[in-house]
């Protein structure tokens, strides 16, 4: 009930309610749990500039809370992004605002170690996807992760979890640039093994 305002019509409810969800959840009143993509959500182009601003600061500031080497965005973004997809495929959010989102939330995911873990976990989500537009959102979050060597070596090993989204076009696009990125980078290092 607390994100509710974030989806009224008018402006003001909706600063005084991210307003007031920051204050709580900042200041350890209240959890950061399932609903956290609302406020994701007032990243849309089509919301109030200072909202906006608003949201992705929040972002900024949650991703410092880490405790114990942990990152809260990291343990929250599964959920974001199944959420999001949500709202993509219901027509609620275009696909240019989830690239948005997406690139700045996964920004927050620096250590190696979380990239692919979360890689991991995007792959073997493909598995239980039918929605080709869901395909596509997951590729291209796998693709902004990185290109570690264990990344790369695990994708190949999920092979049997995506193979089948490889038949549309734009996420056979997506893994053909990340295989090559990969190639290119790796040539230049002389890090990775055949």
């Amino acid at each position: 009930q607390m994100y509710m305002p974030l989806n009224d019509p008018d402006l003001g409810v909706r600063k005084k309610c991210l307003a007031v969800l920051s204050h709580l959840i900042f200041n350890d009143m209240m959890k950061v749990k399932g609903h956290i993509s609302r406020i994701a959500m007032c990243m849309r182009s089509s919301e109030d500039e200072y909202v906006r601003q608003e949201a992705q600061a929040f972002f900024a500031t949650l991703a410092k809370k880490s405790h114990n080497n942990s990152n809260p965005i990291y343990n929250l973004l599964p959920d974001m992004l199944s959420n999001l997809t949500k709202q993509l495929s219901s027509q609620e959010l275009t696909n240019t605002d989830f690239d948005f989102i997406m690139e700045l939330l996964l920004g927050f995911i620096s250590q190696s170690k979380h990239q692919d873990a979360l890689k991991e976990k995007l792959l073997m989500r493909f598995e239980a996807v039918e929605d080709q537009a869901e395909w596509r959102s997951l590729a291209m979050c796998v693709k902004r992760l990185g290109y570690s060597e264990k990344g790369m070596r695990r994708a190949m090993e999920l092979l049997r979890c995506y193979k089948h989204a490889l038949g549309e076009p734009t996420v056979y696009r997506i893994f053909e640039d990340m295989i090559s990125h990969a190639r290119k980078s790796c040539d230049k290092k002389g890090d990775m093994k055949d």
